[in-house]
């Protein structure tokens, strides 16, 4: 055994028997190497924090059927710009973070946090400024909007009055331009909140099992790698106290 191990020494490689040699001389170091690094894997698996996934929705309202009071764009560039920064400095401490997104369709706005448990009254604070100040807005935006469409059909309506029934293509036009404006606001729908905050079932991120087996893994792996670097030093000593004898 040892002659074989020396001959794949002599050549510069390794053979799948020097390997095993190595093993079997130093499986002491293996195994302190393996425990030491699965431990940590398991510490970490079963008491380490756990993130979750906190959601917030909101239903944006529109200015018609395709048109929202707002693009879907601006309030996300809004979000970010500005009532973000604003939150950072009205809540204490360090701010959770926050990613601000909309629906394929554009029509929902999510805000997403990721946070551990203790963090979750920072993530409710941050949530609801940012959904207040998106429901403020949308409200004025729908009053503003319901208000100009009421003043249109008021001033259609003072027209037609004073041109009377028999105004022809001009009365027939004012009739036209009436229904647009009663369709449009008809199609007036207010933003609505869907969620605040809601805490993802399970945590976010690998699971217990997968840190588990990442962590056997890298264990045998670390195991290998001090296997071999005792074997090393032991080597390097072996030709020192050789070379001190002769």
């Amino acid at each position: 055994m040892n002659h074989t191990s020396s001959a794949g020494s002599a050549n510069g490689r390794l053979t799948p028997v020097d390997i095993g040699v190595i093993f079997v001389r130093r499986i002491r170091i293996f195994i302190v190497g393996f425990l030491m690094i699965f431990g940590l894997a398991c510490v970490f698996a079963f008491w380490g924090e756990r993130s979750y996934e906190y959601t917030s929705m909101y239903r944006l309202g529109k200015a018609g059927p395709d048109t929202y009071l707002e693009s879907p764009d601006m309030v996300v560039a809004s979000a970010k710009s500005d009532w973000v920064p604003q939150a950072a400095k009205s809540i204490e401490g360090r701010i959770p973070n926050i990613r601000v997104s909309v629906s394929k369709s554009g029509e929902v706005v999510f805000l997403r946090s990721k946070e551990t448990e203790e963090r979750e009254s920072s993530v409710e604070e941050l949530h609801r400024f940012l959904l207040s100040r998106l429901i403020r807005e949308q409200k004025q935006m729908f009053a503003a909007r319901e208000a100009q469409l009421k003043q249109e059909l008021t001033v259609i309506r003072r027209l037609l009055n004073q041109i009377g029934e028999s105004g022809g293509s001009a009365a027939n036009q004012l009739r036209a331009q009436e229904m647009d404006v009663r369709r449009q606001l008809a199609g007036l729908k207010k933003g609505s909140e869907m969620a605040e905050a809601v805490r993802s079932i399970k945590p976010v991120g690998l699971s217990w099992l997968h840190v588990i087996v990442l962590g056997m893994i890298l264990a045998v792996m670390g195991g290998a790698v001090a296997a071999f670097i005792g074997e090393y030093i032991a080597r390097v000593r072996s030709t020192i106290t050789s070379a001190q004898t002769v």
